[in-house]
């Protein structure tokens, strides 16, 4: 465990040093702290771009020789994100839902009757094999876009370089 040191000193509220005694009673206190004892954070914003970003990567990719069921998935899922009518908060939210990577049912439509044939070679556990499919998660859809995003850009091993 890293032991953190704290550090007072006493600052005037000009930011001066003081140099009289009636002016230390107007010193507030300030607090130091060294940078090795702070944790990094987590910007939520961060990971909504990085997400965005990979979004764009694939969907800006040449059209594949066949039918690529995922790629096409999340073309729907983009045109769908950046509609003319899609006002700037649905943008978030289905930005931020998708890379916390939401057990919630995304609300659009995505050019499927039925999933399964997206679904398939997932790592995730879908719902049922035998019944049909009519809405994804954010969560399989961020797990389609790590899977195409790194067999397109197999170096990078699915996480965007900054």
């Amino acid at each position: 465990q890293a032991s953190s040191k704290l550090t007072v000193h006493q600052a005037s509220p000009s930011g001066r040093r003081a140099s009289s005694s009636s002016a230390a009673e107007r010193t507030q206190r300030l607090v130091a702290l060294r940078s090795a004892v702070l944790r990094p954070i987590s910007d939520p914003v961060l990971q909504m771009l990085a997400v965005l970003h990979q979004l764009t990567l694939v969907c800006d990719l040449p059209p594949p020789d066949g039918i690529d069921h995922k790629r096409r998935l999340l073309d729907h899922f983009r045109r769908k994100l950046f509609a003319k009518n899609a006002p700037p908060e649905s943008i978030k939210t289905h930005l931020r839902k998708l890379s916390m990577e939401s057990q919630e049912k995304v609300e659009m439509d995505l050019g499927y009757a039925d999933f399964r044939v997206v679904l398939t070679d997932l790592p995730l556990q879908a719902d049922s094999t035998d019944e049909k499919i009519v809405r994804v998660t954010y969560e399989q859809v961020a797990c389609i876009l790590k899977i195409v995003f790194s067999e397109a850009f197999p170096k990078t091993n699915g996480v965007l370089l900054t």
